[in-house]
């Protein structure tokens, strides 16, 4: 009987003692108490895999108090929030809706790959962000996202911002991170960006993103549809890459709808495929909605509506804006700053770029390429050079169908052999609410004493454009016989310069009271310094 009754005594201690260390091995949760003042803290790996499974602390606060390397693992859904069906196109799942402050500290090696699967959605380290969201001071390096052929809402950061599918719930705010790496979905993906897929009434601001994205349509270094959101104070630097047919892809956002985007750059090189529509150095396509105090200096080559800031601009407005790059197309509607402005207003904005159309190419501006819009206070300082067999190449604007007021141009001009309807101002203007304004060309730095060439059935109207010599271009009362107001918008060094917009002086980089190319009106505050 002792016998017994030690043996059970002891059966029963080494019960306690497994039940009691199981418990301390498989229980690790995180230091904190998910409070704004005491928030749970990443420490190790291991607290990142805990936050990371555990849905109870997605709408709390989190602070991540070191690197966290994820090299070796893959993962094949997003590692925090994920959609948890694919099967249907809305999410299914737990979004975060707390609060992550990264505190400069980063992620590095996350990999994502979905190849072989279908209905890939809200792919990222972040599935869905809700409202209440705020990311911040977080750093992604080496990330490399592979979504399948037909992913949707795709994102180094986040797939989605936000809800635009189940009616529309607000994102929240994403600030001061960085994201670089890849990210390259399928021929049928949609809304693909390096940091955000897509931004639905969300806030994105003081972030960057250098690598690589490609994808099909709405696809940008930064944001893939920018839907009613908000972007200020973001930069962007890597190469986009649209698919053959691709449409809306940008070097910041492919396309933003309703949105707002401010004191943003891009510096990066964008590709739109063999038959793209809309392709932009900042902005694929633009509708509705602001662009303001931006610029881009990277190269684009697409097919069709092409401009380096913007592709295709529709009731949008772009003002305080500039791009001085390369863009070269393929085919139709290439402009230095926009392709085509389609009922959009263009204000207080300049050009300096090299714009570069293949044979039969039509439609080239040295600002714009087609203008159904208004355009106002703006030059082009850029070459427009077309190839064999190219029509309507204008300085300024290729063809025009609508409004241009108080602008000039001043950059060289030139076709190949068998082109036609080549002007130093305006290649071709045609319908009955087409007109043109108080307006100037350089005949001789344009090489043109042609200033525009008129529809024969539907000319519009032209009043006070003029072709002047570059001595006659650089006096301040050529302009203001025009009206031109050298008060609050232009300026001119008198026999020195061509007038330039007044809106730079604020930004005058080195205060020298001499406005270049890089002294543009942006205010981006980088948290992160040296890089760029």
């Amino acid at each position: 009987m002792k016998i017994i009754a030690w043996n059970s005594n002891l059966l029963w201690k080494i019960t306690i003692l497994i039940m009691v260390g199981l418990c301390i091995n498989t229980a690790v949760a995180l230091d904190g108490s998910g409070t704004e003042q005491d928030p749970w803290r990443i420490q190790s790996l291991e607290d990142f895999n805990e936050f990371a499974a555990d849905a109870n602390y997605w709408d709390d606060y989190t602070r991540l108090e070191t690197d966290v390397n994820l090299a070796g693992k893959v993962y094949s859904t997003a590692v925090i929030a994920p959609d948890t069906n694919n099967s249907t196109w809305y999410f299914i799942g737990t979004p975060f809706t707390g609060t992550l402050n990264g505190n400069n500290y980063t992620i590095h090696n996350l990999t994502i790959d979905t190849t072989g699967t279908n209905n890939n959605y809200y792919i990222g380290l972040f599935g869905q962000l809700l409202s209440s969201t705020v990311v911040s001071n977080l750093r992604l390096q080496n990330v490399n996202i592979t979504g399948g052929t037909d992913s949707t809402y795709v994102g180094g950061l986040c797939g989605a911002n936000g809800d635009c599918d189940l009616g529309i719930i607000a994102g929240g705010t994403i600030s001061n991170c960085y994201f670089n790496g890849s990210v390259t979905c399928g021929n049928s993906s949609f809304s693909v960006g390096g940091l955000v897929g897509l931004n639905c009434w969300g806030t994105i601001q003081n972030c960057e993103t250098t690598g690589s994205v490609s994808g099909n349509d709405y696809s940008g270094g930064m944001v893939g549809w920018n839907f009613y959101g908000t972007i200020s104070n973001c930069y962007s630097n890597g190469h986009v890459a649209g698919i053959d047919s691709s449409y809306a892809v940008g070097g910041l956002v492919g396309c933003s709808e309703s949105g707002s985007i401010s004191n943003c750059r891009s510096d990066g090189y964008v590709t739109g495929g063999d038959n793209s529509y809309a392709v932009g150095g900042l902005v694929g396509e633009q509708e509705d909605g602001d662009i303001n105090n931006c610029y881009a200096t990277g190269s684009v080559n697409a097919y069709d509506a092409l401009g380096n800031l913007v592709g295709r601009n529709c009731n949008g407005n772009i003002s305080n804006c500039y791009s001085a790059g390369m863009i070269t197309g393929k085919s139709y509607t290439i402009g230095g700053l926009i392709g085509y402005n389609y009922f959009g207003t263009i204000s207080s904005c300049h050009a300096a770029d090299s714009v570069i159309g293949g044979d039969n190419s039509a439609r080239l501006g040295g600002l714009a390429g087609w203008n159904e819009g208004t355009i106002n206070n703006c030059y082009a300082a850029g070459t427009v050079t077309g190839g064999i067999s190219s029509s309507h190449l204008g300085g300024l604007v290729g063809r025009n169908g609508r409004t241009i007021t108080n602008c000039y141009a001043a950059g060289t001009l030139s076709s190949g052999t068998d082109s036609s309807n080549l002007a130093g101002l305006c290649g071709f203007q045609w319908g009955y609410y087409a007109q043109m304004s108080n307006c100037f060309w350089d005949t001789e730095s344009t090489g043109m004493s042609v200033g525009y060439n008129l529809s024969s059935e539907e000319p519009g109207t032209i009043e006070n454009v003029f072709g002047k010599t570059t001595v006659d271009m650089k006096k301040k009362g050529t302009f203001t016989d025009a009206d031109w107001d050298f008060i609050n918008v232009w300026n001119i060094g008198e026999n020195q310069t061509y007038p330039y917009l007044r809106v730079y002086l604020s930004s005058d980089i080195n205060k020298d009271g001499i406005v270049n190319f890089l002294d543009v009106a942006i205010t981006a505050n980088k948290w992160m310094e040296g890089v760029e």
